[in-house]
């Protein structure tokens, strides 16, 4: 797991995961939109716009989403809920709600630019289900949509562990599922049991702080060995300079572990058994840690969106009706979503009659499929909005 895949230098902003995928699928589910555009005689430019414009929409929509489906648990409570909503930095959206918002201000462009519904959507559609392959990357790498404890032999075999600190450990640690060693748990003044360290925290700390803290401390070491034999010595000198350099890279970092260290020490001494540890010990002893094999239901999604992907553009090649494809998507993704909302464990059962929210919308969307297969039979095969789009090299040739 790597919620953070980098850090620029200089800046020092740390690349996420989750929206990195979120770019690439984006970048590359457009390209190859209009490419299949001018294979169609279509405009690639027009599709790049509704590309974009569905990129507006789309993130709204599932920002808007998760803030609806987990307003009690994540903002409700919060001293100014508005700023929590607008940031998405700590990530929290959801696939449907973005299908959904990208659809209604796609649907609004093109009825102003007065353009074909249904080859446009025939078009984007195969870019859509191709970027949730990378969005359910980016959720592997998040640690976020997991699945259920793989509690078959043909399950585990495959199962994944998730580190301490994510939200599968986090889960079910709080579910009674997992033991956690005591010196990672924290007491609060209500009685609240939680864990020491953050996922976030851990992963900063182990990934940054371990190797330079050491070297910082082997180069001390050496440095005290030398300067007791002879301080005015050139091996002195150089491991000296070099203790400096060390102690400037780590000192950010080991106040950020003092922190850590600094609440442990607010709980009673008895609630942690055992011989007080250091922050790196600390951090160690989380690295340990894992939560149960569970589902890789990420990859099973990515898999999925893949295969759906690769039947849509299938389809469009042979399609002799435009919106076939459009439609396509709406009468398959819905099974597919429903069939491994069961393997998640993520998402509570909380609407449609004992069904998760994104069951619920997979089977509206479903619904909408039927109706539109119906009225689609009803017309012509091709869009009377479709005009043949001509390059702009081709109308001078004919000018």
């Amino acid at each position: 797991m790597y919620p953070e895949l980098f850090e620029i230098p200089i800046i020092g902003y740390g690349v996420k995961s989750y929206g990195f995928m979120l770019m690439l699928g984006f970048l590359s589910g457009t390209w190859m939109a209009a490419k299949r555009a001018e294979k169609v005689r279509a405009n690639p430019d027009l599709v790049i716009n509704l590309a974009f414009c569905s990129l507006i929409g789309g993130v709204v929509g599932a920002r808007l989403m998760y803030v609806i489906h987990y307003w009690q648990r994540d903002f409700a409570g919060r001293s100014n809920p508005l700023m929590a909503v607008i940031d998405i930095s700590a990530g929290g959206m959801e696939f449907l709600g973005g299908v959904i918002g990208a659809l209604v201000i796609l649907v609004g462009y093109l009825l102003i630019m007065r353009q074909s519904i249904r080859l446009y959507f025939d078009l984007l559609t195969p870019s859509l289900i191709w970027g949730l392959a990378f969005g359910r990357m980016g959720c592997l790498l998040n640690g976020c949509c997991w699945g259920g404890v793989a509690g078959d032999t043909m399950a585990k075999q495959w199962a994944l562990q998730f580190p301490y600190g994510s939200p599968a450990f986090v889960s079910q640690f709080h579910h009674g599922q997992l033991g956690v060693p005591a010196p990672l748990i924290v007491v609060n003044d209500i009685g609240r049991i939680g864990l020491m360290l953050d996922r976030d925290e851990l992963h900063k700390n182990y990934n940054t702080l371990n190797q330079p803290v050491r070297a910082y401390e082997q180069a001390k070491l050496e440095y005290d060995y030398l300067s007791k034999a002879d301080p005015t010595s050139v091996e002195a000198k150089k491991a000296q300079q070099k203790l400096k350099q060390l102690e400037t890279a780590v000192k950010p970092l080991q106040q950020r572990l003092e922190l850590v260290q600094r609440e442990r020490q607010k709980y009673p001494s008895h609630e942690f058994p055992g011989q007080a540890m250091t922050p790196l010990e600390l951090v160690e002893l989380a690295r340990t840690q894992h939560s149960l094999p569970v589902h890789p239901t990420q990859i099973y999604d990515l898999v999925n969106a893949l295969l759906g992907s690769w039947f849509l553009v299938w389809l469009l090649k042979r399609r002799r009706h435009q919106g076939v494809v459009f439609i396509a998507m709406l009468l398959t993704y819905p099974w597919t979503r429903l069939v491994l909302e069961t393997i998640r464990v993520d998402n509570p059962l909380d609407t449609f009659g004992g069904l998760t929210i994104s069951q619920g919308i997979s089977v509206v969307m479903f619904a909408i499929g039927i109706g539109l297969w119906l009225i689609w039979r009803r017309l012509p095969a091709v869009s009377p909005r479709a005009i043949p789009w001509i390059p702009p090299v081709e109308q001078n040739a004919q000018g």
